[in-house]
């Protein structure tokens, strides 16, 4: 029984006072509706009598064992002490960062893998037979590598032109701002100075609230001067990481290139290296097949993390709390 029920139940009878005696039928009423509780109970009890408590989930009176089949903190415990659930219901969640991490790992270590295995299948086929086909199928790669740096040679160009260009722009923001500082130093002392002469009666009331004024305009632009500043500098910044993105671009692209030739030299001149090239795509290929198997037991383990109700049944002494670290089994 929940707290809350107990609540209810002990907070009814006080709620309305005792029942004024109207008549025997009430009374026999009242006496009508104990009787139905009472049984309801005894129910209950026979009902409930053939489960055991523990510290796990039960169902149909057998004692089902539950725990984790990973370790970690305990995120959520969504059942509470004698709430009965169904199959398949969620009953509690480790939190699942670490193992999200390590499927993000195995993912990228199955990236990489498969990246090997295909320049191992490539380098295999390129020496599994020398032909004219092969030859001709090297030199385009070879061209389109080649073609393929001219556009990036032509993009880090660009990208030098735009950071001249933002370098430019900051220059004359921060030039701007050099004046707008100079111009609301200027207007603050006369504020000040102004305000010195009101006290003393010197100027009109009408001339201080214009030299305030004027503080507080140029005291606004130069803020609104200080805002173009910081987004020249953004822009220049994001300048600079696009010409750096453009320069590793090309980088990556006259490796290609180099890839390319020494590929066309290679079945050119070594035909025969079909062997070695076998054992490193088998070398490989066993690697890539190891990378699966982890990522798809990274992604168990983090299926492991929400635990469900194996059958329907009752749950009691709940023996974990949010922020609890649990072992697994």
């Amino acid at each position: 029984m929940s707290e809350s029920t107990e609540h209810e139940i002990q907070q009814g009878p006080g709620a309305g006072g005792a029942i004024p005696p109207r008549n025997h039928r009430a009374r026999n009423l009242l006496a009508l509706a104990g009787l139905i509780a009472a049984v309801a109970a005894l129910i209950y009890y026979w009902h409930r009598r053939g489960y055991e408590v523990t510290d796990d989930a039960f169902i149909d009176g057998a004692i089902i064992q539950i725990s984790p089949r990973v370790s970690g903190q305990v995120l959520r415990v969504l059942v509470t002490d004698n709430q009965h659930v169904n199959k398949g219901d969620l009953l509690l969640e480790l939190d699942p960062r670490d193992y999200q991490t390590a499927v993000a790992q195995a993912q990228a270590a199955l990236s990489n893998a498969a990246a090997k295995n295909s320049s191992a299948k490539a380098n295999l086929d390129l020496t599994s037979a020398v032909t004219s086909a092969t030859l001709a199928q090297a030199s385009a790669g070879l061209k389109a590598a080649q073609a393929q740096v001219d556009v990036l040679r032509s993009a880090v160009r660009q990208a030098e032109a735009a950071v001249g260009a933002a370098e430019a722009a900051l220059r004359q923001a921060e030039a701007r701002r050099a004046a707008a500082e100079a111009e609301a130093q200027r207007a603050a002392a006369d504020a000040e100075r102004y305000r010195a002469l009101y006290k003393k009666d010197e100027i009109s009331r009408q001339l201080l609230d214009r030299a305030e004024t004027e503080a507080r305009a140029t005291a606004a632009n130069l803020r609104a001067v200080e805002q173009a500043v910081a987004a020249a500098q953004a822009q220049l910044a994001q300048a600079k990481a696009s010409h750096a993105s453009a320069q590793a671009s090309l980088r990556q692209s006259e490796t290609l290139v180099r890839q390319a030739e020494g590929r066309l030299q290679e079945a050119e001149a070594r035909p025969d290296q079909i062997r070695v090239r076998r054992a490193d795509f088998e070398s490989a290929s066993a690697e890539l097949e190891r990378a699966r198997a982890a990522l798809q037991q990274a992604e168990l383990n983090l299926s492991y993390t929400k635990v469900y109700a194996p059958e329907s049944g009752f749950v009691t002494k709940k023996s974990v709390e949010p922020g609890n670290i649990v072992g697994a089994g």
